[in-house]
Order: structure tokens, then sequence, then C-alpha cells
């Protein structure tokens, strides 16, 4: 289209006009001169802006930050991005401009609340700048150590905030959970000289646990309504599933990187559970259960309460 048509088009001047296609390159925008029209062509005609002509997937993707938001304590946040899906819901749909509910949507997520909401920007702007002081408590051990770690990236998976990176203690990657965090500095005037790698999580992968203790190959076998439920589930992108009785018997082999994280997974499905494989995984799901088994008797006997059986 000729810059003269722009102008009369928009009711700018061509300085105007000029600056508005540069900001659209800028945003990704395939705009080109034609000398021939003495003007500018956009090459790709399924561009848009999200913002100005927002799509339903944009919608799901804003709903769910609004969702996540109010999870981790972020409640001002939560409602700001909830005011800019209704602006941009009414550009999308009937073009009735009908108006939606607030409370016409619910979204949950589980969560681990930290000591302070802040220390998640804090490493985000410290993130390949600066080193970072924590002092971590260990589920395991029960105990308060202090970290000097160069941070490479932070992960919010299933509501839980991780951070990746060289450990100056350790001398090697690693993964840590911000809700176990009881301390946390920015030491700017530090600076990280451990290389980033292409994948900062590596191993680390927070999806699959960051745990480490006597990691190994599973074979499970779960039976009826919940083989059928696990069936629809992906715990490993290494996972090799197979139906021994269709629809009623599932087999999974799964790699997993601690054999005591992994047995508290398979707790939760414990009523499912036909077989499992290796023995030492085994051993773990029947001593975790004999041991919340025991707890709860002593529990109930100590309060008067009739006794398990």
């Amino acid at each position: 289209m000729p810059i003269r048509q722009m102008q009369r088009d928009v009711g700018a001047s061509e300085k105007t006009v000029k600056r508005a296609i540069e900001w659209l390159r800028d945003e990704g925008a395939d705009v080109r001169y034609v000398a021939a029209q003495r003007g500018y062509r956009l090459i790709d005609r399924a561009f848009s802006l999200p913002l100005s002509d927002p799509s339903n997937e944009d919608l799901q993707a804003i709903l769910t930050a609004a969702g996540l938001l109010q999870e981790v304590g972020q409640g001002e946040s939560a409602t700001r991005a909830w005011a800019l899906f209704r602006v941009l819901a009414e550009r999308v749909g009937d073009g009735k401009k009908t108006p939606i509910r607030g409370d016409a949507l619910r979204v949950t997520q589980r969560s681990a609340m930290l000591r302070e909401p802040r220390w998640v920007l804090d490493l985000l702007r410290a993130v390949q700048r600066e080193v970072v002081s924590i002092e971590y408590r260990s589920p395991w051990a029960n105990e308060l150590k202090m970290h000097r770690i160069e941070p490479w990236q932070v992960w919010l998976h299933d509501g839980v905030f991780y951070v990746r990176g060289y450990s100056q203690i350790s001398k090697a990657p690693r993964t840590f959970r911000l809700a176990n965090v009881t301390k946390l500095i920015r030491l700017s005037s530090e600076k990280p000289t451990a290389p980033v790698p292409a994948d900062p999580w590596g191993d680390g992968d927070p999806r699959y646990g960051i745990d480490e203790h006597r990691p190994g190959q599973a074979i499970v076998r779960l039976r009826g309504s919940v083989a059928r439920w696990i069936s629809e589930i992906r715990w490993h992108p290494e996972q090799k599933d197979q139906w021994i009785e269709p629809d009623e018997i599932l087999e999974r082999r799964v790699p997993y990187r601690s054999v005591r994280e992994f047995a508290r997974r398979l707790l939760e499905i414990v009523d499912g559970l036909d077989s499992v494989d290796p023995p030492e995984l085994r051993e773990q799901v029947i001593a975790l259960a004999s041991k919340g088994i025991a707890s709860l008797r002593d529990a109930l006997t100590s309060s008067g309460a009739r006794s398990l059986p």
C-alpha cells in the first residue's frame, strides 16, 4: 500500500506512518517496501498482534497466568491479569460483548508457599548476572546448610518454584526447591564464573523429581479403574506402557531418579497396584505404607478413637 494512501486512511503524517511500520517490524511483521508501488506490503497475511487481535488461545494463556499468580500469592497481579482478560474477551466471540462473570471460571494449582515472595524476583534479576547466597533446609536430613549458587534459570512446575544453577560449594550444577529456602541474599558485587550449559536443567528437570537416591527403572503393574486413569497420564518422556489385559492390567516401565521419591508417588495410587519392581522400590513402598498405618494407628489409639484392624 502506498504511503500516501496509508496517510489518508489513518489521518497521520508520513513520519508517523513510517515509525509505525518500524514498530511492526520490531514486533515480528515481515513488512517490505515495494518500489513499483512506492509503498509497503505485509508478506505474511496471517500476522497479527495478540493484544489487538486476540485468539481463544491467547485468552486461555491469560487465564492460566491469572490462576498461577493467584496460587503463588500474587493476588494483585492476578486481578490485573483477569482485568486484561475481560478487555480482550470482548474482541473474541459472538461480537455481542457479552460480559463474563468474575466467578465463571476457577483455576487451582498445587503450590508450595515461599517465606518471601520477593525472592522469586530477586532470583530472576540475578539469573546469569549475580551470585546468590541461600540457606536451605533439606527435607530428608532436616538440617540447614548455606549454599552459594550462580543461578541459571527459575522454573515454576505444578505451582512450585525451583532454581537451577552452579553450586560454588559442591562445584557442580544443583537444583533447589524455593519452598525449602529459609534465607536468600543477592551478592550483586560477585559475578558468575561457571559456563551456562545449553540445557541448564540437564538431569535436574523438576518434572521428574529433584531428589537423588538409588536411581533405577520401575516396572509397575496397575489394575482396573486406576490403570485406565493412569494410562492417560504421562510420568516421564521415556516411559513405556503395555496393556497386559486390555483396559484391565497396565504395565508401565519408567525410570526414576530417587527410589524414596518415586515410592511416595506410587502410594497415591496404592489401591490400584498389582505388582512393583525392582525389589528395592517394592520394599520402599511397603515400608512407607507400613509406617503410615502404624503412625495412624498410634494416633487413633492415643486419642481414644477406634483403632485400625
